[in-house]
């Protein structure tokens, strides 16, 4: 387990410092040519993709996909995805309202538009990374990780996942959305649903904003819908019938996750991403409120 989850670290650290260097140089060019900004938005997009596709890409074409193992398909597939969609829009919105919240605090509201061509926003925020996360968090490190424990490998990898975001609110999101998918993806033994998913999500937040009646207004009206939607979530787990019957789904052993994740997080590497991460979500705080 350890050196398992040592290799995924070291992945994922690589990963992270080939995105920053990405970043760095595309930041420095758009600067240059006098487009700065648009290039920590193209920087971050590009970065992550090329990030995915080499440092994961080659653990996986080095034939160590011996190590990966997903379910074999399960009986109601539709059903179970149209719940996670659900589940990923009700979480979207909760996120959504602290995200608003915080802007609000801070008052520094979000500018929907940018300089950046909409078709690439659309293929670099939503189907890039779609294909691409989707092969590296759901299929490399859950399946890999999954003959230790289907809610270790899904917790790793939604760690991961979040703290790759670098961004409080979107690294947040992401954690809980990892968490849907791996479970989609260990009842129904198919990447391609986490990938529409995933999909569906993120072209949501790239198409929103180009309705021209998209403005402040329905920022706060999003706010609400999150605010009834976290108040649902908790009238839901108040109600015991419901309560006993989520708990006894999400019901481990709880002495061996705790083992198990001794072993994932007490590494050497493991511990240099979560703080390089870390250190990169204040740099990003800084800049996106500062």
């Amino acid at each position: 387990m350890k050196s398992e989850s040592k290799k995924k670290a070291w992945l994922m650290l690589l990963g992270q410092l080939f995105f920053q260097l990405t970043v760095l140089i595309v930041v420095a060019a758009s600067v240059f040519l006098g487009k700065e900004d648009q290039g920590m938005l193209i920087g971050a997009d590009v970065g992550s993709f090329l990030a995915n596709v080499i440092i994961l890409g080659i653990y996986y074409l080095a034939k160590r996909n011996k190590n990966i193992s997903l379910p074999v398909k399960r009986r109601h597939s539709l059903l179970i995805v149209l719940a996670a969609l659900f589940s990923i829009l009700i979480w979207n919105l909760i996120i959504g309202a602290c995200d608003f919240a915080l802007e609000s605090v801070l008052d520094h509201p979000a500018d929907p538009t940018d300089n950046v061509s909409p078709l690439f926003r659309f293929i670099a925020i939503a189907v890039l990374p779609a294909l691409f996360e989707e092969f590296a968090f759901r299929k490399v490190i859950f399946g890999s990780m999954r003959k230790y424990g289907v809610a270790v490998a899904a917790v790793f990898s939604s760690i991961l996942f979040g703290l790759m975001h670098q961004d409080i609110t979107q690294g947040i999101f992401a954690f809980g959305m990892g968490l849907i998918l791996c479970y989609v993806c260990e009842k129904t033994g198919k990447l391609i649903y986490t990938v529409l998913l995933h999909f569906l999500n993120n072209s949501i937040s790239v198409l929103l904003p180009l309705i021209p009646e998209y403005n402040a207004n329905d920022r706060l009206i999003e706010a609400i819908l999150g605010i009834i939607a976290l108040a649902l979530v908790i009238v839901i787990f108040l109600i015991p019938r419901l309560r006993i019957l989520m708990l006894n789904k999400l019901r481990v052993n709880c002495n061996q996750v705790k083992s198990a994740a001794k072993d994932c997080y007490l590494n050497v590497p493991m511990v240099i991403y979560i703080v390089f991460c870390i250190g990169m979500t204040v740099v990003t705080f800084v800049i996106k409120y500062g």
